[in-house]
C-alpha cells in the first residue's frame, strides 16, 4: 500500500451575490510520501535562492503577491520582470516534480442558472458541488493507479485552514473516506482518514497549491486588472500538459 498527500487550496471565493469572483477554483498537488522530502529541499532551496537575490522577508509566498506585486514582494527589490520569473520558475517546479497536479474550476453563472432562485443555502450547495467534484477526480485517479500498480493507493488530503468551511469539507470528505466496498477491485485505495487543516504559513506545500490555483484563474480568466504581468504562453502549456486528465472545467 502506497500513499499521496493531497495538498489543497483556493482561488476565487464561493459566494454567488454580485460582486464575487466569476470562478471558483480547488487546486491540489499530490505528493508521494517516498517523494516528500526530495521535494521540499527543492523549494526550500528555490526559496532561499529569491530570498537572497532580492532581499525578501516573507513566511507565505501567495500567488496574489507574486501577480499584484504586493506584501514581501513589494518592499523588496524584486521588479515585475522579477517576478515574472519567480512565478515561471514556480510552475516550471510544479511541473518538472514526480507530483501530480489538480484542479476543479467552476463557473458561478453556470451554477445560478441552474437554481430556480438563490437562497441561503445556495453558497454551501454550490461549494459542496465543487468539493464533490474535485473529491470525485482525485479518487479516480487513486483507483486508477491501484490498478496500474496493482497494489491500493491511499490519498491524504490536507487543506488551507478556513473555520467558516470546516464543517460541509469534513463532511465531504467523510462521505468517501469512510466508504469501504468489499466488492470493488481495490477496497482499500482511494481517500482516508479526515481532512487535516494546517495554517498556509506553515506549509510551503499548501503555499504551491495556492500559487496552482491562482496560475489556473488567470489561465482560465485572463490577466487580472492588478496583474503587473502576463503569463507567458510557454508556461502556460507545460502546466496545461502537466494537468491533463486531472483538471475539471464546468463552466
Amino acid at each position: 500500500m502506497s500513499t499521496e498527500l493531497l495538498y489543497m487550496d483556493e482561488s476565487g471565493d464561493n459566494g454567488l451575490v454580485e460582486g464575487s469572483t466569476d470562478f471558483y477554483i480547488l487546486a491540489g498537488v499530490s505528493i508521494e510520501t517516498r517523494y516528500s522530502k526530495e521535494f521540499f529541499w527543492k523549494i526550500l532551496d528555490f526559496r532561499k535562492s529569491i530570498t537572497k537575490q532580492y532581499g525578501l522577508k516573507f513566511q507565505e509566498i501567495k500567488g496574489s503577491d507574486i501577480f499584484y506585486h504586493r506584501g514581501a514582494f513589494f518592499n523588496s527589490l524584486v521588479n515585475p520582470p522579477g517576478l515574472e520569473k519567480i512565478h515561471s520558475n514556480l510552475v516550471k517546479i510544479l511541473c518538472q516534480s514526480p507530483v501530480e497536479l489538480f484542479a476543479t474550476v467552476k463557473s458561478k453563472k453556470g451554477f445560478r442558472q441552474q437554481q430556480f432562485q438563490l437562497t441561503k443555502n445556495s453558497v454551501k450547495l454550490f461549494s459542496q458541488e465543487i468539493w464533490r467534484e474535485f473529491l470525485s477526480t482525485y479518487e479516480s485517479y487513486l483507483i486508477n493507479k491501484s490498478r496500474q500498480l496493482k497494489y491500493p493507493q491511499n490519498g491524504l488530503i490536507y487543506f488551507d485552514d478556513n473555520p467558516s468551511q470546516k464543517k460541509y469539507i469534513r463532511e465531504i470528505i467523510r462521505e468517501r473516506s469512510r466508504k469501504y466496498d468489499l466488492e470493488s477491485e481495490f477496497p482499500e485505495a482511494g481517500i482516508v482518514e479526515d481532512v487535516i487543516f494546517r495554517d498556509s504559513q506553515e506549509s510551503y506545500f499548501i503555499q504551491l497549491a495556492d500559487i496552482l490555483a491562482f496560475t489556473v484563474s488567470r489561465i482560465v480568466c485572463g490577466r487580472g486588472e492588478s496583474d503587473v504581468f502576463a503569463i507567458k504562453p510557454e508556461i502556460a502549456d507545460i502546466l496545461i500538459t502537466k494537468l491533463k486528465g486531472n483538471v475539471e472545467l464546468y463552466i
